[in-house]
């Protein structure tokens, strides 16, 4: 039937905005599925759907089906803030950074701070004192040496804490430290001695590699993109200090990595979307680096 022959129109309209021609779509596509013939026409400033007079109500009722069906969709957009991420848990660790060095001081062969808890393969190996993974982590060479882990590891924590929570914020920075400086003493041979937050700042750089690699659809230019940050940032900072370790920040970039992927897992989400959970982990952080410096004054 041409409508253009049947004499008797009767519209369905819409007032003029770019929504309304997306409905008026929508619903012409409704009338074409069920065979109802039409046409979509512009007018007074608008979009109009003429179907001839005997159709109208038909027409009427399956556009109003087919609202009442999708009457809530699509879902609304996920809420951006992470679960219960913070800026002030940022800050924390800023201040808290610059206060233990004001405590530790700069390196000093002869500190009690440093012979007890900077990273030793000796030690770890054979006094099999495995704090020192963590309470290095919290020491560092100079006032350069700390004032460039504070900035670029509260600017990386503060992203990262956006992403997934302050407290897997802290843990996954924690672990990777940890994590990172073990994989450096196991394949490292000989003994040697190495302070500094840098090894967890590497570990956060590669858990937004892991964010970005581990998902479906990724292009080569998003796989390239984080490499050439990380080997932007190990050129700026991987080797600056006299104890600093080249070998840690890239160990501590691979276990980042690999955290990064897990965290951004769906069902890593589920667990710890709660802002509790999140203050617990904060607390379970700090708590386990209080404990492994404890550990470490007691062999003083």
């Amino acid at each position: 039937m041409d409508l253009n022959e049947t004499g008797t129109l009767a519209p369905i309209s819409l007032s003029g905005s770019p929504e309304a021609r997306q409905k008026i779509e929508l619903w012409s596509l409704v009338l074409q599925a069920v065979h109802v013939q039409h046409q979509v026409l512009p007018e007074q400033g608008g979009w109009v759907i003429h179907v001839a007079e005997q159709d109208y109500d038909s027409a009427w009722q399956q556009v109003a089906a087919f609202e009442a069906e999708n009457k809530n969709w699509p879902p609304p957009p996920p809420k951006a803030e992470a679960m219960g991420s913070d800026d002030f848990s940022t800050l924390i660790f800023m201040v808290t950074m610059v206060l233990f060095f004001s405590v530790s001081g700069p390196w000093d062969g002869q500190s009690s701070w440093f012979a007890a808890g900077a990273v030793s393969a000796e030690k770890i190996f054979g006094s099999e004192e495995w704090w020192r993974l963590f309470t290095g982590l919290t020491l560092h060479a100079d006032a350069a040496h700390l004032l460039g882990n504070v900035f670029f590891g509260g600017l990386l924590l503060y992203f990262l804490s956006s992403q997934f929570g302050s407290g897997t914020g802290w843990l996954i920075a924690i672990l990777s430290g940890g994590g990172g400086n073990a994989l450096n003493v196991w394949f490292r041979y000989g003994e040697h001695l190495s302070v500094g937050f840098s090894t967890a700042v590497f570990g956060m750089v590669g858990a937004f590699c892991g964010i970005r690699w581990f998902r479906r659809g990724l292009t080569f230019q998003e796989f390239l993109l984080p490499i050439g940050a990380a080997a932007a940032l190990l050129a700026f900072m991987g080797t600056a200090g006299e104890r600093t370790d080249l070998g840690a920040h890239f160990w501590g970039m691979v276990v980042g990595l690999f955290l990064g992927g897990v965290a951004n897992r769906p069902l890593s989400r589920q667990f710890f979307d709660s802002r509790l959970t999140q203050y617990l982990l904060i607390g379970v952080c700090a708590g386990g680096i209080w404990f492994c410096w404890f550990l470490a004054l007691a062999t003083i």
